[in-house]
């Protein structure tokens, strides 16, 4: 039988943080659903703590050359077997309620394509930094306010309809998604924080310039 929800974790040398982020996975409360573990190239650890978790019959890993976040997606969209799916980023981890409070609003509106919840942030040492609420989307409506690109759960069928990722981008692809997404479906907030946003001096959010790009 397929698993209802797919998560997939994109790893480059993250290894002082993948483990939590893998742990995270296997400790939600929803069990029905595979974890796909993709390692872009690291030359760190990482290998070494992914290796540990390949007798999981419930874990699929893939060792590639860095081939780009979006392309990444792509990769782990075409290995997927889940109806739903959702990226994990590996610095950042998951509470463990959180595929299952997605997954029930998500399956409770069939017009429904995406649902994505609050976070907090924290920094290398687990410590709180924020709480960060988002917008409630059934009151306001901005094309600016994105879901975030991981911890964000999605129709897989939605995703396929939609051609999957648009690879010329190389980061972002929250927006990408969403803007072509909100077209035709419906998307909500879980009001509530249900992941781990890790903020250290790597984050591709700190690259202003690039993002803008």
């Amino acid at each position: 039988m397929y698993p209802e929800v797919t998560v997939y974790i994109v790893n480059h040398n993250y290894g002082r943080f993948i483990e939590d982020s893998i742990k995270s996975v296997l400790s939600q409360t929803f069990k029905d659903l595979e974890l796909i573990i993709i390692d872009n190239g690291s030359n760190d650890n990482s290998k070494e703590i992914i290796k540990k978790y390949s007798k999981n019959r419930n874990i699929k890993i893939i060792f590639q050359k860095n081939i780009g976040l979006n392309a990444t997606n792509n990769v782990a969209l075409n290995y997927s077997r889940g109806k739903f799916i959702m990226r994990l980023d590996a610095d950042d981890y998951l509470d463990e309620n959180a595929l299952e409070i997605m997954y029930n609003k998500i399956k409770s509106d069939d017009r429904l394509g995406l649902v994505f919840p609050d976070y907090y942030l924290v920094d290398e040492k687990n410590d709180l930094i924020e709480l960060v609420r988002r917008h409630d989307f059934t009151k306001v409506k901005l094309f600016d306010q994105p879901a975030h690109g991981a911890c964000t759960l999605i129709k897989k069928e939605i995703l396929t309809l939609l051609n999957g990722y648009n690879e010329l981008y190389k980061c972002q692809d929250g927006w990408d998604i969403w803007l072509r997404l909100i077209k035709n479906y419906k998307v909500v907030n879980v009001n509530l924080p249900l992941f781990y946003y890790r903020r250290h001096g790597k984050n591709l959010t700190n690259k202003e310039k690039k993002l803008f790009k």
